[in-house]
């Protein structure tokens, strides 16, 4: 299948834009999601997520989704490897990570098709509240389970030892 010269610059500029713009994100939520395995399956992980990240933007052009994968792996792999590194050193960034993806997802709640002219129409706050609703619902679940699971393992100690004496 040949294509027009100009479709495929304009096609393969709109990959490499894309990428830019969405390979931080990517690059954030393939880190969050690597973070906690093993050395050799992170690698794997940011490959595979890196590969499997701006695919769509090709619309069916195998030669433009080799390139955008060609453009995009490399950004993203850097971008996440650097994520997963200053992740563990500064804890703080998963916070910040967690809360970039729930304004992203608050955003796209309020900018879903079906209630987008209700939205815009009668409730305009909500382009700010809904991100900033998402963001916070995110990471009040991330601290709520962090205590959690620092909980758990005390609790299961402490019911597992018939001697404890917790009344103390």
């Amino acid at each position: 299948m040949e294509m027009d010269p100009t479709i495929f610059w304009v096609g393969l500029a709109q990959i490499i834009g894309v990428n830019i713009v969405l390979s931080g994100d990517n690059a954030v939520v393939i880190a969050l999601a690597a973070r906690s395995l093993p050395p050799l399956q992170q690698k794997k992980a940011i490959f595979w997520g890196s590969a499997a990240a701006v695919a769509a933007a090709a619309k069916g052009s195998l030669l433009l989704l080799v390139l955008g994968l060609a453009i995009s792996i490399p950004l993203v792999v850097f971008g996440g490897t650097l994520l997963l590194v200053l992740m563990q050193r500064y804890a703080f960034i998963i916070t910040i990570g967690a809360g970039l993806l729930g304004w992203v997802a608050g955003d796209m709640a309020i900018s879903d098709p079906l209630i987008k002219e209700t939205v815009d129409a009668q409730l305009p706050w909500l382009h700010l509240a809904g991100p900033v609703a998402g963001a916070a619902l995110v990471i009040a679940i991330g601290k709520w389970r962090r205590t959690a699971n620092r909980s758990a393992p005390e609790t299961a100690a402490a019911n597992a030892d018939p001697g404890s004496n917790r009344n103390n």
